[in-house]
């Protein structure tokens, strides 16, 4: 993939009454080569000063082998979990 630069203020756009997010627009070509589609969440990590990385978040899994007693959360396609919750019996 070739290198390309923009400045933040062109790709980054305010949204009005929402300090704290903003959107993110890139040019089609970036998006169908990254293999994202329109309404996609994608995270934004700054890898360098003046470079970032945008990926799809991995969609969790939330299972509980024992019926809701604990739950467990894991990436989808990966067998490492973690535990989320585990509820007392006495509760």
């Amino acid at each position: 993939m070739s290198k390309k630069v923009f400045l933040a203020s062109d790709i980054f756009l305010e949204i009005p009454d929402d300090p704290e997010n903003v959107i993110l627009q890139l040019p089609p070509e970036i998006w169908e080569e990254a293999g994202f589609e329109v309404g996609d969440t994608v995270v934004v990590e700054q890898i360098e000063e003046d470079a970032i990385s945008l990926r799809k978040p991995i969609p969790k899994i939330y299972e509980s082998p024992d019926g809701g007693k604990t739950v467990y959360s894991r990436n989808f396609g990966s067998k490492e979990r973690t535990l989320i919750k585990s509820f007392d019996e006495e509760e």
